[in-house]
């Protein structure tokens, strides 16, 4: 990365490296924190999904069934890798 591109400002670099942090087509930052903690020989991945004001309970409802089978997918994989 060169210096011209640095961000200006610690919030401004937070906000574009961040992986809790996703922005949508529109240009809007989301916060999604997720953690993964070890358990035993495994782990649990923590997911925290905010139902923003302008979202319909339809609309969050479809954005928690992605995540949902996003998390179902990871669950498989990470099981593959353990076999």
């Amino acid at each position: 990365m060169s210096k011209q591109s640095l961000p200006k400002n610690t919030d401004e670099y937070i906000q574009q490296f961040d992986p809790n942090v996703r922005t949508t087509l529109d240009g809007e930052s989301i916060l999604n924190p997720m953690r993964v903690v070890a358990n035993g020989e495994g782990c649990e991945i923590k997911f925290t999904l905010f139902q923003l004001p302008e979202m319909t309970d339809g609309q969050f409802a479809k954005d928690t069934g992605m995540v949902e089978a996003d998390l179902r997918t990871l669950k498989g994989r990470a099981g593959r890798l353990r076999s």
